[in-house]
């Protein structure tokens, strides 16, 4: 069975934060205490085409994995183990992608001793040293880690900086839950190249991989009375984080072309960034790409085109708001839906 301590409607760091410091909130409706699923969770191996409803515009990248490689630890080395599954759904010409691994351990016990392992390295977390290299030229940092002994869910999150290559100067934000199932491990991995996915998008994969009698539950209430809006599309400014290389390297050029990543909509007069829940954002020259009918396939929403967005929570500007690189940062819509009618 899972552990559930507390969800919020607010990224990854921001929980992190709250969690293990006990600073701040991440504005409304800040944190939501939910209840232990009851029953019994049976995870299984969720297909691309699973993963493609997280992903408007996705396409298959499992190729990618080193299907050789045996089970990673979080801050380096590994444990015996082998891969036996893979999914990766990843946006083009981007940081952005979802993946879930599956792997198998000699028994039950071999499983345990990963986790054990894993939990070890809490103490190389918290000194700021968890620091492994990833593909693409890439070092990844995790700043929190979640790792109780006797669980079988262990959460993680931190970035991912690029020194040098194609992405220099770029940042990826990453969140990561690890499940252990008898002999099986398996890992949910959501990489953004803007803020970190929300809790809630987490536990939508683990419900979609969940075949037992277990209800996950929801990640903070939805409105009783969701908002309706319109407004006019717009693609915002990303200034926040790109990252002198170390060395005295340059950003690199794709890095610099990525300012323009934040879908925005114009309402009143006043910008507000588009979290579209459960959706990776993907955008494009020609617009925002997204899911606007269920069981449809994605959509081009052209800029400036005029939208209807059925809205959860407006946010106050925080500090994970997408849009960092003005003197305050842009309020927060967490749209339900959004389409091109009313």
């Amino acid at each position: 069975m899972a552990r559930r301590t507390i969800t919020l409607r607010c990224s990854w760091a921001a929980a992190a934060g709250i969690l293990m410091l006990g600073l701040g909130s991440c504005g409304a409706p800040g944190v939501v205490a939910v209840p232990s699923p009851t029953g019994t969770l049976d995870l299984r191996q969720p297909s691309v085409a699973d993963l493609e409803q997280f992903a408007p515009g996705g396409s298959d990248a499992s190729s990618t994995v080193d299907k050789t490689a045996s089970p990673p630890l979080i801050c380096g080395g590994s444990r015996g183990g082998r891969l036996i599954d893979a999914a990766i759904v990843a946006v083009p010409d981007s940081l952005s992608q979802i993946s879930v691994l599956h792997y198998q351990f000699s028994g039950k016990d071999g499983a345990n001793v990963y986790f054990d392992a894993m939990r070890s390295q809490v103490p190389i977390v918290r000194d700021g040293q968890c620091k492994t290299p990833t593909a693409n030229s890439g070092v990844l940092l995790i700043g929190f880690l979640f790792a109780f002994k006797g669980e079988p869910q262990v959460d993680a999150s931190g970035t991912t900086t690029f020194p040098s290559g194609r992405y220099a100067g770029a940042l990826q934000y990453n969140v990561l839950r690890y499940f252990r199932q008898g002999s099986d491990v398996y890992v949910i991995r959501i990489d953004r190249q803007n803020l970190y996915a929300d809790i809630e998008f987490e536990n939508a994969i683990e419900r979609l991989m969940n075949h037992g009698t277990a209800t996950v539950p929801i990640a903070g209430a939805h409105s009783a009375q969701p908002s309706r809006a319109e407004g006019v599309l717009q693609l915002g400014r990303y200034q926040c984080c790109l990252q002198q290389p170390s060395g005295g390297g340059s950003i690199g050029k794709w890095a610099l072309s990525r300012d323009m990543t934040c879908p925005e909509f114009i309402l009143s007069g006043t910008a507000y960034d588009i979290e579209i829940e459960n959706q990776l954002p993907n955008v494009s020259a020609g617009g925002l790409v997204a899911f606007t009918t269920k069981g449809q396939p994605a959509t081009t929403i052209p800029w400036g085109k005029h939208v209807y967005l059925v809205v959860d929570i407006f946010n106050s500007p925080n500090a994970f708001s997408c849009d960092l690189g003005r003197g305050q940062t842009t309020p927060v819509a967490n749209a339900l839906s959004i389409s091109t009618s009313p």
